[in-house]
């Protein structure tokens, strides 16, 4: 079984493999743990939270624009993702065209998905908090 030891706020920071929740305590005794069912219809992983108030753990909630899925438990944006991301564009001259990915990152004030340029990372001052 697949258990999450969870920080004092709740977030996933680790998670084991263990024959039971006691031998997980066994072997973690100072550490606050959670089993994931197998059956969840979804997969949590390290970065997300114990809701105390629904007993499952939501995905990282990393905007405040975004809104939990009931059916994912991951946060989304409100304006879905392009779906031209990933496919290729040109960059440069015609004669020397290069093929790069289109990418996009969340910006929060404009409460919409900006194009990147090739090559270009986001913007520190765009990054999610605790990223």
């Amino acid at each position: 079984m697949k258990v999450a030891w969870v920080s004092p706020g709740g977030t996933i920071e680790n998670i084991v493999i263990a024959d039971s929740l006691e031998h997980a305590q066994e072997l973690f005794p100072s550490k606050t743990l959670k089993v994931i069912a197998d059956d969840l219809g979804y997969k949590p992983g390290i970065g997300w939270v114990w809701n105390t108030e629904t007993e499952e753990f939501n995905g990282p909630h990393f905007f405040p624009s975004w809104t939990l899925n009931a059916t994912t438990r991951e946060y989304e944006a409100p304006i879905a993702f392009p779906q031209d991301a990933g496919s290729l564009m040109f960059q440069g001259e015609e004669s020397d065209d290069a093929l790069e990915p289109k990418s996009y990152y969340w910006d929060e004030e404009l409460g919409n998905w900006v194009e990147m340029s090739a090559g270009s990372d986001i913007p520190d001052d765009k990054l999610p908090d605790g990223m």
